[in-house]
């Protein structure tokens, strides 16, 4: 009853042309929380109509990005290959009654600092990434409930608002408090593993990469799970309000109802609009602030990966088991960002859906 109420209420105030003006939002303040270098690739708001010449940018950045890392990255990984037959070699060149461990042991070392050298740098990067998502959300999520609510999704549009901030801040939470850390330490163990030939500690690397796994598979779930139910009860019940308020109008009003109805979907027609062009500006903004962290921390998984195969063909399984597990380290800062990513998608896609008057 008391949505049904709004509904009528709402209807008759978005006849008024001052609701039906695009100031309803304010795009500087949505333009100013994106990350600079992002409106450089995509542009503003106003040349989102251009989606071909955005996307041909977006294009442009991740090529470039792959150019000016793929050197580096199969630079170090062609490195760990390169330790791994020195280790070999002198495995070869020991006497038969000599204990080679020695020759592991510094291989990992060397492996070590090859591959984490620079690992704060990444895990920074991707941290970066996932505040600039957040950051971005405060600011296009809150706009895009208004765009719905003024396009008849009273109730789910609220609650798709609330979802999405909820999920994106205990995600970016996860991540700070949680998720990077355990990187970090499992990165810390998979060394020590490898280098004292421990089965243990090996058995703790693979429950840490379980629970970080565990922990972002199931935010991701719970939040298109939650997301999905809330959506289909709220929007079902905006779509029925709002059909009983466009005959309740046309009724009580004989002479001008039907007027005023019609003039409420001809605005909520152009909110629906507002909120479309809105919404692929903020798909765009989330894929440019993605684009580098994932196509860099996704290089390096594969180098690592790829390393950590032909490592395991010249015989030294302490060697490979280290050089796969920095490739899943690389693999799970990955997946964070990528959670980040699909998790703005999904809200921003839910948003832009909206009941008819």
């Amino acid at each position: 009853m008391r949505t049904f109420v709004f509904s009528i209420l709402f209807a008759l105030m978005l006849s008024v042309p001052a609701l039906a003006d695009e100031d309803i939002i304010d795009k500087t303040a949505i333009e100013d929380s994106a990350p600079a270098e992002a409106i450089e690739t995509v542009g503003g708001i106003e040349s989102v109509t251009d989606t071909q010449s955005a996307l041909e940018r977006l294009w442009s950045k991740v090529t470039g990005e792959v150019s000016d890392n793929l050197s580096k990255v199969l630079g170090r990984a062609v490195s760990v290959v390169a330790v791994a037959v020195i280790c070999g070699l002198l495995k070869v060149f020991t006497a038969e009654n000599a204990v080679p461990d020695w020759c592991d042991l510094c291989g990992c070392a060397a492996i070590s600092i090859l591959c984490l050298a620079d690992i704060g740098s990444y895990i920074s990067m991707c941290r970066s990434a996932l505040e600039d998502v957040s950051a971005f959300s405060q600011s296009l999520l809150p706009a895009l409930c208004t765009l719905g609510a003024g396009s008849g999704a009273i109730s789910s549009a609220t609650v798709k608002y609330a979802a999405s901030a909820l999920f994106m801040d205990m995600l970016l939470s996860a991540a700070v408090k949680l998720i990077m850390p355990a990187v970090l330490a499992f990165l810390a163990l998979s060394v020590a593993a490898s280098a004292f030939d421990s089965k243990r500690l090996s058995r703790l690397c693979k429950l840490l990469k379980k629970v970080c796994v565990l922990l972002m598979t199931a935010l991701a779930i719970g939040f298109t799970a939650y997301l999905g139910i809330s959506s289909a009860i709220t929007t079902s019940a905006d779509a029925l309000a709002l059909r009983a308020a466009k005959t309740a109008i046309s009724t009580a009003l004989p002479v001008v109802g039907g007027i005023v109805s019609d003039a409420a979907s001809s605005v909520i027609g152009s909110a629906e609009l507002l909120k479309s062009t809105v919404g692929v500006f903020g798909m765009l903004i989330i894929a440019a602030i993605c684009a580098a962290p994932f196509v860099i921390l996704g290089l390096n998984y594969l180098a690592y990966k790829a390393a950590a195969a032909g490592v395991s063909t010249l015989g030294s399984d302490r060697l490979s088991a280290l050089t796969d597990s920095v490739g899943d380290a690389f693999g799970m800062l990955l997946g964070l960002v990528g959670c980040a990513g699909i998790m703005m998608f999904i809200s921003i896609f839910s948003a832009i859906k909206a009941v008819s008057l």
